[in-house]
């Protein structure tokens, strides 16, 4: 059994072997650790079946990725409309750990500092098979660097911490439980046809 364990940022690393995690009986599911809300599928006011607004874009996947790219494009003042399957954010173990590259991104779409707030920073990291050390990974780091070189945090939080700045933001339509089918591509235009648990229906988009 392999396992993982880190050092926080800004303390010594440990020189002896570190005591293994807890079995995993002892663990909590990821979406145990914070309630996020399920959001309800909708069907926008249409016309002969299709969306009555067109859009500037559309982006097709609310994990990490379209959120971040939504959020950028909130930044200079462009609205987007997000398509995501799921009825609400990520709840199983698809990442752990984000490298200093990712929270400098974060930092652009305004949620890297309570990501930083409510991880663990660390810079060295072990793996053990039983109770021996069988790796160890050092990262650089020094006083100059504005974040640590990696930091533990839940995927799924920090997904809510964006979704939360999408929110906020006033330009980004989430449509939660919502599939894409088919895209038709026009001289001038996307055509989308979307497929929701509470109707069908179609949307156009710029990009």
């Amino acid at each position: 059994m392999n396992a993982t364990s880190a050092s926080p940022a800004g303390t010594a690393a440990a020189s002896t072997a570190a005591t293994p995690p807890r079995p995993s009986s002892f663990e909590k599911l990821f979406g145990e650790y914070f309630d996020c809300p399920h959001f309800p599928a909708r069907v926008p006011l249409l016309r002969d079946g299709i969306e009555h607004q067109r859009h500037a874009v559309t982006i097709v996947g609310g994990g990490p990725t379209g959120l971040t790219l939504a959020l950028g494009l909130a930044s200079f003042g462009v609205p987007s409309v997000l398509i995501e399957s799921d009825p609400s954010i990520c709840t199983g173990s698809r990442a752990g750990a984000f490298t200093r590259r990712t929270l400098e991104i974060l930092e652009r779409v305004g949620v890297a500092q309570k990501a930083i707030g409510s991880g663990l920073s660390w810079y060295t990291g072990w793996t053990f098979h039983g109770l021996k050390e069988i790796a160890r990974l050092q990262i650089p780091h020094d006083e100059n660097q504005k974040f640590p070189p990696a930091i533990s945090q839940l995927q799924n939080r920090i997904e809510w911490l964006m979704v939360q700045a999408a929110e906020r933001s006033g330009l980004i339509d989430i449509r939660w439980q919502s599939r894409v089918e088919a895209i038709t591509q026009g001289e001038d235009k996307a055509e989308l046809s979307i497929s929701t648990p509470a109707g069908n229906y179609r949307l156009h988009s710029d990009w």
